[in-house]
């Protein structure tokens, strides 16, 4: 018998992680604070669009599908450039919230003990997570669950790339 579960982003929620509406106040701050930092290349008018979808998003993922969108219908190359550092600006917060939450992480993980006995009944379970962290992997790492991330061709698909 095989079993499947599906993780949503608030599985990392009860380690400190924030839901992705926390986590879009969090991104809109930071990114209004560094804007300066961004590559617009003197396109101001890119740089007002930009900014005006920061400043109104509400989730950070639907704010990245309009710009890929926008991408997808121009091919800038300096829209491109925005994307990626957006995104490089998302998992640098996200890494910094990992960080902050590691004593309070490695109290509550014991919590998550109920993926071991299912590890022990079923031994191969598929996993599809919709966290954008990489909580759910140090669970699996704690109870000693081996497992591949699919991200990598390789034999061993964990984080060794």
């Amino acid at each position: 018998m095989k079993l499947g579960l599906l993780i949503g982003a608030g599985a990392s929620y009860e380690v400190g992680m924030p839901l992705v509406n926390e986590l879009t106040n969090i991104v809109k701050v930071n990114i209004l604070k560094r804007i300066h930092l961004f590559d617009f290349k003197d396109d101001k008018n890119l740089k007002e669009i930009f900014i005006f979808k920061v400043k109104n998003m509400t989730n950070y993922e639907v704010a990245i599908g309009e710009l890929e969108n926008m991408y997808l219908e121009n091919h800038s190359d300096i829209l491109h450039g925005i994307i990626i550092q957006f995104i490089e600006c998302i998992q640098l917060l996200l890494l910094e919230d990992q960080i902050r939450i590691k004593m309070f992480f490695s109290e509550k993980i014991k919590d998550y003990y109920g993926i071991r006995i299912l590890y022990e009944k079923y031994k191969n379970i598929n996993i599809f997570s919709l966290n954008h962290d990489i909580v759910f992997e140090e669970i699996l790492r704690y109870f000693d669950i081996p497992y591949k991330d699919w991200f990598y061709k390789s034999e061993n698909n964990n984080y060794n790339n």
